[in-house]
């Protein structure tokens, strides 16, 4: 509940949370700010989220006669790395946080720290499996090859910072269709005609898997140890940013499948990605970029970076319309449906260029 609700108010700010999923106890549920939403609010019963994950992880040492199996579709039942996925979570919400708290997330994490008790292991992520059967195939699967198979490709962008960085992940976050098993990708934008579908670079196997059956990762060990690089780095909290921020790059290539030996080998050539070096913001800027491109499969995370630290430096799409062509949107805008059916919708309504209270 609290991973879903973060996704929410990070999306779009103020949003049902504390009269939500009461059914007609509140057809038409209040929206809570987001400051309340994530610190709490105790005169409105606005439980924080940080309280809510952990009466969760509370929740998890109770004794019970009860116990989930195979039917958890994560964990299998294991209460104790479900415990380490909610710690995890909190060292995700304290960095959200930091710009609008640095007190409360440096505290946060120091506390996550001294329990010991987070995502330490690849083979611990916090991710969600699927099959290949048509209903139960990955959603970017289902979407960029079933539903919409002419909607996305690799951005041209993209393609570049990966090509100036040689990264070895990818030809693992995406397929090389075209002429001599190059990569084809489309500028952010453009209009002109695009590639030929059998030409174009999609996502490959470690997003979608061959016929949809990889995992959605939602939070994970490379994740975990860039947030405690860049908290390290900004906040002060224990840890070296230096070996947390390599440590956030192995694993994110280990988890794509590359050797250990390759790891290391791109590393020792690539001293200029892999030594943090100038300034806090330049060694920021470092990090960041790198936990964008371990990103590739979850566009919500790099989204949220974005707009907290503002990198990596992006440029505005081509042909850009909506509130404000000139800025990158700094949040969702409400759907139609809930402005039609919820009359506590914030009046007037945010414009997209109006960023949500974390941001930077």
């Amino acid at each position: 509940m609290a991973y879903a609700i973060s996704v929410a108010t990070d999306l779009w700010g103020d949003v049902p949370y504390s009269q939500a999923g009461q059914g007609l106890t509140f057809p038409q549920p209040r929206f809570d700010k987001q400051e309340d939403i994530y610190w709490g609010n105790a005169s409105l019963g606005i439980t924080s989220l940080f309280d809510l994950v952990k009466s969760g992880i509370a929740d998890l040492a109770k004794p019970s006669a009860i116990l989930p199996g195979t039917e958890d579709f994560v964990y299998k039942g294991d209460l104790t790395k479900w415990a380490r996925a909610g710690n995890t979570l909190l060292l995700k919400f304290a960095m959200q946080i930091s710009n609008a708290n640095p007190t409360l997330a440096k505290q946060v994490i120091s506390d996550v720290l001294t329990g010991n008790n987070y995502i330490n292991a690849n083979t611990l992520d916090f991710e969600v499996p699927f099959g290949t059967n048509t209903g139960n195939q990955n959603a970017l699967y289902a979407y960029n090859n079933v539903n919409r198979p002419s909607d996305q490709m690799l951005s041209t962008r993209f393609l570049t910072l990966m090509n100036n960085l040689g990264d070895p992940r990818l030809p693992k976050f995406y397929t090389s269709p075209g002429a001599g098993g190059t990569f084809t990708s489309y500028d952010n934008g453009a209009t002109i005609p695009a590639p030929a579908a059998a030409t174009r670079s999609k996502y490959n196997t470690y997003i979608t898997g061959a016929s949809g059956e990889a995992p959605i990762r939602l939070v994970t060990n490379y994740q975990r140890a860039f947030i405690l690089a860049e908290a390290a780095l900004v906040l002060g909290t224990p840890g070296d940013a230096q070996a947390l921020y390599t440590e956030g790059i192995t694993q994110s290539m280990l988890k794509t499948g590359i050797s250990q030996t390759d790891v290391t080998a791109y590393l020792l050539a690539h001293p200029t990605v892999a030594i943090l070096t100038g300034s806090t913001e330049a060694k920021r800027q470092q990090i960041i970029t790198q936990k964008y491109i371990s990103f590739v499969g979850n566009g919500i995370e790099a989204y949220n970076d974005y707009r907290r630290t503002g990198y990596p430096v992006l440029a505005l799409a081509q042909n850009a319309q909506g509130d404000d062509p000139n800025s990158i949107p700094k949040r969702f805008a409400y759907t139609a449906n809930e402005i039609q059916r919820n009359p506590n919708v914030p009046k007037p309504q945010p414009l997209t260029n109006v960023k949500v209270w974390w941001a930077k």
